[in-house]
């Protein structure tokens, strides 16, 4: 049958953002409210919005220094092949 055909690694399109947050609560209210993004779920310190089928996930940093830096989730076709 012949060697498997090495395809090339390559990411698929943003699947969630991470966007860290000082409050929550506010700031997942302004996401819904004021810019009309739809509100999926939440628990404490964290919430989930629905901006165009990429997921928005508003969370309050674990770690000093996270504060301002959001990151991006990419969908890839085989996360277990690298």
């Amino acid at each position: 049958m012949g060697d498997p055909v090495e395809v090339p690694f390559s990411l698929g399109a943003i699947g969630q953002v991470l966007v860290p947050v000082g409050d929550v609560e506010r700031a997942a209210a302004c996401y819904r409210d004021v810019l009309g993004i739809r509100y999926q779920f939440g628990f404490p310190g964290m919430a989930f919005l629905d901006a165009g089928g990429v997921r928005l996930y508003l969370a309050t940093p674990e770690q000093d220094g996270f504060a301002g830096r959001s990151t991006l989730y990419f969908r890839v076709p085989d996360i277990g092949r690298r």
